[in-house]
């Protein structure tokens, strides 16, 4: 499975059309039963359905009536019913599972969950053992975690998030107002889409780190808009923005170096913070 790519890692690849061609290598050993997954939505989707393998392949969050198209077999796409998050999770078979019961906000976490239920069943797991898989289930660290609700707002730290593509799955069909907390050390993404984001469901920004200004354009005349010099004042600057039924997401498009020597830490910063507030 190849869930998306974006333009990182470049340290190691000359470009990024090395970095997809690495990433394609995947499907190379794929036998005539095996099962090849790929997001509908991503733009490189058909660079690697163009690359020749065996087997089947699956759009994932594909529209009604999508076909893949490969140089192996053909299959329906697994797709996501309703808006946002979505309400049930529908393989290509008829099979369906209700959203609900995964404890994951956001639309990439049912992306996240239909790759995951269609490689498991794919494997011969049993249906119980994936609908107990979802229910169970609570996220890695960093990844959209909720680390508490205060007052109706609730708060994730979404740390891992360090390139604007990340921002824009996780925030992707939310389905409450959000306080963004992003900045850090840039990696030179197009901060424009976010600025998109923000229009369609922010409540506010707070930009932080080496790329605050970068950011602080970014909301400002969008949505309410503020600076914060340290994690505390920003975690403080947050919650003066949200209105009870929003959420405070740490999702900073950026890397951490500028004061934290990683994401991990970065995000156990916030989430300290945000558990020692009154």
């Amino acid at each position: 499975m190849i869930l998306n790519l974006t333009p990182d890692h470049l340290d190691r690849y000359p470009t990024l059309n090395d970095y997809a061609a690495t990433k394609a290598r995947i499907f190379a050993g794929l036998v005539d039963d095996g099962l090849a997954l790929l997001d509908a939505g991503d733009p490189w989707t058909p660079y690697f359905q163009d690359q020749p393998h065996r087997g089947r392949t699956v759009l994932v969050d594909a529209q009604p009536g999508t076909e893949s198209v490969t140089h192996a077999a053909t299959a329906a796409g697994a797709q996501i019913h309703g808006p946002g998050p979505g309400h049930t999770l529908a393989l290509p078979d008829g099979e369906t599972y209700p959203r609900a019961i995964l404890h994951l906000a956001g639309r990439h976490n049912s992306k996240n969950a239909l790759f995951a239920l269609l490689a498991a069943r794919h494997l011969g797991a049993p249906r119980e053992a994936c609908l107990a898989g979802l229910e169970s289930f609570r996220g890695l660290p960093h990844r959209m975690v909720l680390v508490r609700e205060l007052a109706g707002v609730a708060y994730y730290d979404d740390s891992k998030a360090t390139n604007v593509a990340s921002v824009l799955a996780s925030l992707d069909g939310f389905d409450r107002p959000v306080v963004l907390i992003a900045g850090g050390r840039a990696k030179g993404d197009d901060l424009a889409p976010l600025r998109a984001l923000l229009a369609r469901g922010g409540r506010g920004l707070v930009a932080i780190g080496e790329s605050t200004e970068q950011f602080f354009a970014v909301g400002d005349g969008v949505v309410p808009t503020l600076r914060a010099t340290t994690m505390p004042a920003a975690v403080a600057a947050a919650r003066s923005l949200a209105q009870p039924g929003d959420a405070v997401v740490l999702s900073p498009a950026c890397a951490s170096y500028d004061w934290f020597k990683n994401y991990g830490e970065r995000g156990d910063v916030f989430a300290a913070l945000v558990r020692a507030l009154a």
